[in-house]
């Protein structure tokens, strides 16, 4: 027997001249699809593309490496820039998958540490309200430990009439006077004072 190989060629319509209407679409649909459409064309920049392939290629990035975790670093900073936050997300979906609805959210932003968490002076606060069943609670609190994006959490049960109130966020840097996180220099140190 004589086997032959088959292959499929799809002919793709390009998209429909102004005046044209598009099949499966209204008049008015259609209008608003081509404004999309004109919308995603623009969104590729030819010298964005070209330095974002340079900066991913720059150097041998095999699993594992520096370069490697630089990479996806760099990577997870452009989502944010197109505002896609991939740690609120992945908190959502642990919250999720745990039975927790997630409910209000409140992004506090970058704000000082009180002190450094795993080498880092600062820390992107945010407050996420959900409810759920309390006793998925700690396991939801250890899988935020798993996940090295989140430095720091806390659970707290809040009682129903206090729930949706905004809560107090922590200082921003502006809030922070200057130089409150130095000692003071003019005391010296206990050895340094004055006996008599």
């Amino acid at each position: 027997s004589l086997a032959l190989p088959a292959s499929l060629v799809l002919a793709l319509p390009s998209s429909a001249p102004e005046g044209e209407s598009i099949r499966g679409f209204t008049a008015a649909s259609a209008k608003v699809e081509r404004d999309w459409e004109a919308k995603f064309r623009a969104i590729p920049e030819p010298a964005r593309m070209r330095e974002s392939m340079r900066r991913l290629s720059a150097r041998p990035h095999h699993v594992g490496s520096p370069y490697d975790k630089d990479n996806a670093e760099w990577l997870r900073a452009q989502y944010a820039s197109y505002g896609f936050d991939a740690t609120i997300e992945r908190s959502l979906d642990i919250m999720k998958n745990h039975g927790a609805t997630p409910g209000r959210i409140e992004r506090w932003g970058r704000r000082k540490l009180a002190y450094l968490i795993n080498k880092k002076p600062d820390g992107y606060y945010t407050l996420i309200e959900a409810t759920g069943d309390p006793s998925k609670m700690n396991e939801i609190g250890h899988q935020f430990d798993l996940a090295d994006e989140i430095i720091r959490h806390k659970i707290i049960s809040v009682p129903t009439h206090a729930a949706g109130r905004s809560m107090a966020a922590p200082p921003n840097y502006e809030d922070v006077p200057a130089g409150a996180d130095k000692p003071d220099r003019d005391r010296g140190d206990r050895g340094d004072r004055d006996r008599r």
